[in-house]
């Protein structure tokens, strides 16, 4: 199975050491639009995302997939672990993520149904339901519904791009191509959001069109960063 590509390493700022953590390009550009007080929060679930991805795709043996996913759900629902991990993503996840731990549980659950299910789940609906709710919690107290709801339907959107290699629904994503004038314009919280739901709807557009498509996509991302739309 075609692995998840293309990834860039980030710093974590504020770290002596200097650790980095990876995610994929377009989540890299998206995280320029991101405010200072949630650039973490967002690194954090992106790298989060493309760890869980990188495991499914890459492994061989279910059972040991299985195991490391029980790992990682161990760790990231455990605010004592979280607090003295070594691990640097664990670590970003103890400073950003441990009030809303059980949503990042969540979606790793989701990514275990959706890897380790006999035949795997076409439609990726628990990844994109899961990281959908991970988006909408970005969606800042006092903000309407409307955000809410756009941030979730950005968190499925690009969910559905990151695993459409797997099988992902493309009559579902044209539905969404179709509606992306009715979603509504994001606010300044939820920036990074719009820009991979911007670059979402542009790779879903072809099977085998890339997550990035250079300045094609460069574009998309400045407008989006710009914009909310």
């Amino acid at each position: 199975m075609e692995d998840l590509s293309p990834v860039v390493p980030v710093a974590l700022a504020g770290d002596p050491g200097r650790p980095e953590v990876k995610v994929t390009l377009p989540e890299g550009a998206a995280l320029h639009y991101a405010p200072s007080e949630t650039h973490g929060r967002y690194l954090a679930l992106f790298a989060l995302n493309t760890r869980l991805i990188r495991l499914g795709r890459t492994g061989r043996e279910p059972l040991l997939t299985q195991m490391k996913l029980a790992w990682w759900r161990e760790q990231v629902g455990d605010p004592a672990r979280l607090q003295t991990a070594a691990d640097p993503l664990l670590g970003l996840i103890g400073r950003h993520w441990v009030a809303d731990r059980q949503c990042l549980v969540a979606l790793i659950d989701a990514h275990e149904e959706h890897w380790l299910a006999e035949p795997m789940h076409s439609e990726a609906e628990q990844v994109r339901s899961a990281l959908g709710a991970c988006f909408a919690t970005f969606a800042t107290s006092g903000r309407s519904d409307a955000q809410r709801i756009g941030a979730a339907q950005a968190g499925g959107l690009w969910a559905l791009a990151l695993l459409r290699r797997s099988g992902g629904s493309r009559a579902d994503a044209q539905v969404l191509r179709e509606n992306l004038a009715a979603m509504p314009r994001l606010s300044r919280a939820l920036r990074p959001a719009a820009v991979l739901r911007r670059i979402a709807l542009r790779a879903l557009r072809h099977e085998r069109a890339p997550l990035w498509a250079g300045r094609a996509s460069a574009l998309d991302a400045l407008r989006a960063g710009l914009t909310g739309r």
